[in-house]
C-alpha cells in the first residue's frame, strides 16, 4: 500500500497493485504536513500543523494525539526503539518523547536547513543533511535522563560529577540518587531545629538563620563549617559560584563575597541599587570574579561590576527569570523561568537552547 496525506485534512491509503484509493480517514484538523509508520508496523504518525495523532495503520482509528508544534516542510523520523520522535526543521533538532508528546530536548545543529534526516540503528545518535552540503551525526546521549519520582516540593539541586550523584535538597530531609540509575543512595532527615538550607552545591549547603547569619554546611560530614555575619538585614539571595570557591550573598541592604573555604569576606557593598533591591530574583559570579549576573522576576537580566557598582550589560535572552545555575566549569548558565529553563554560553550570553521538563512548575534546576 501507499499513504498520501496533503491540505484537503486526509490520509489516503492506495492499492499500489490497482491504483485504486481503498480507505480515507477521517478528516485532521488542519492540513497533514508529514507521514510515519511506526517501527512496530501497527501504527501511523500524522502530523499537522499544531497536532500529532498517533493512528492504527490498519483501520485508520486515532488512538491518541499530542499538542506538537510541526513546523513548514519539516523532516521527521522515529527512533528504532518508537520511543522518540525527531523533528527538523531549519537548522534545529527537537526530540520528543512519543507517549507523552513531551519536548525533550532541543538542539541548534546549524544554520543551515535541515533536508534529510535518519535515526541511527545504534540508538544514540542521528544523522542530518543539511542545505549546505553537509551531514552531521549528533550524539543523544541524556534523552533519556532517569526520571526520579515525586518526592515533594525540592528545594535546591545539587549535581556532583565526581560522585556521579545528585542530591534534591527538601525542606526535611536530603536525598541523594545515583546520577546514571536514578536509584536512591541515601537519604536523611535536615532536623527542624536547622535554618532552612537556601543554597546548595559543590557538597555545601548555605542557610541563613534568624540573626540572618550565613552558615555554610558540609553536606557529606553533615557539619557546619562556618558562621558568616556582614549583614544587618537577612539575605534573601544566596549562591555559590560555579567552582564552588566563591560565596554570593545579596540583602536590601549590602552585598558581600566570601571565600568559601575560610570564610573571609573578599568584597562588600554597604549599600544597594534600588532596582536590585526590588527586583533581582537570584545572582551568580561571573568567570573573574568582578561582575555578577543578577536574574531580574521582571524584565531582562543584568551584568554588575562589582567593583564600580554599575550596570554594564543587559541579558536580552533571559527575562523573568527566578534561579540561575551554572557548571563546574563556569562555560554554561541555566536560567529557570517557572515551567523552562534557559541554557545560556556565558562567554556570549547567548542562549543556545531552551528545555520545558515537564507541565508543572519548575521548581529548581541545576547544570
Amino acid at each position: 500500500h501507499l499513504l498520501t496525506a496533503g491540505e484537503d485534512r486526509t490520509v489516503r491509503t492506495w492499492d499500489l497493485s490497482t491504483g485504486a484509493c481503498v480507505r480515507t480517514s477521517p478528516v485532521f484538523a488542519a492540513t497533514v504536513r508529514a507521514l510515519l509508520i511506526h517501527p512496530d508496523g501497527k501504527r501511523l504518525l500524522v502530523a499537522s500543523e499544531a497536532d500529532l495523532a498517533i493512528c492504527h495503520l490498519d483501520s485508520g482509528a486515532t488512538l491518541t494525539s499530542h499538542r506538537i508544534e510541526i513546523p513548514y516542510n519539516p523532516r521527521l523520523c522515529i527512533s528504532q526503539d518508537g520511543r522518540e520522535l525527531f523533528v527538523g526543521s531549519a537548522g534545529r533538532l527537537r526530540v520528543y518523547a512519543l507517549d507523552s508528546g513531551e519536548l525533550i530536548d532541543l538542539r541548534v545543529l546549524s544554520e543551515s536547513p535541515i533536508t534529510a534526516m535518519l535515526a541511527h540503528p545504534d540508538g544514540v545518535h542521528v544523522i542530518t543533511g543539511h542545505d549546505d552540503g553537509r551531514v552531521c551525526i549528533s550524539a543523544l546521549q541524556g534523552i533519556r535522563p532517569p526520571r526520579i519520582g515525586h518526592i515533594g516540593d525540592i528545594a535546591y539541586l545539587d549535581i556532583d560529577e565526581s560522585t556521579q550523584a545528585v542530591t534534591a535538597v527538601i525542606s526535611d530531609r536530603l536525598r541523594r540518587w545515583d546520577l546514571q540509575t536514578a536509584a536512591v543512595r541515601d537519604e536523611r532527615p535536615w532536623p527542624s531545629t536547622r535554618p532552612r538550607i537556601r543554597a546548595a552545591a559543590h557538597g555545601m549547603a548555605l542557610a541563613v538563620d534568624a540573626q540572618g547569619v550565613i552558615e555554610i554546611w558540609d553536606l557529606a560530614a553533615d557539619a557546619r563549617r562556618h558562621q558568616l555575619a556582614g549583614h544587618q538585614k537577612a539575605p534573601r539571595t544566596l549562591s555559590i559560584s560555579g567552582r564552588g570557591d566563591r560565596l554570593l550573598s545579596l540583602s536590601s541592604d549590602a552585598l558581600r563575597i566570601w571565600d568559601a573555604a575560610s570564610g573571609a569576606c573578599l568584597h562588600k557593598w554597604d549599600s544597594v541599587p534600588e532596582e536590585l533591591q526590588k527586583n533581582s530574583s537570584d545572582a551568580i559570579l561571573l568567570p573573574g570574579e568582578r561582575q555578577a549576573l543578577f536574574a531580574m522576576a521582571k524584565g531582562p537580566a543584568q551584568i554588575w561590576d562589582l567593583h564600580t557598582q554599575t550596570c554594564t550589560a543587559v541579558v536580552a535572552d533571559l527575562c523573568n527569570v527566578d534561579r540561575l545555575s551554572v557548571d563546574a566549569q563556569e562555560q554554561w548558565l541555566a536560567a529557570l523561568s517557572r515551567d523552562k529553563v534557559d541554557v545560556v554560553d556565558l562567554a556570549t550570553h547567548t542562549r543556545m537552547a531552551t528545555f520545558r521538563p515537564t507541565a508543572q512548575v519548575v521548581r529548581a534546576c541545576a547544570i
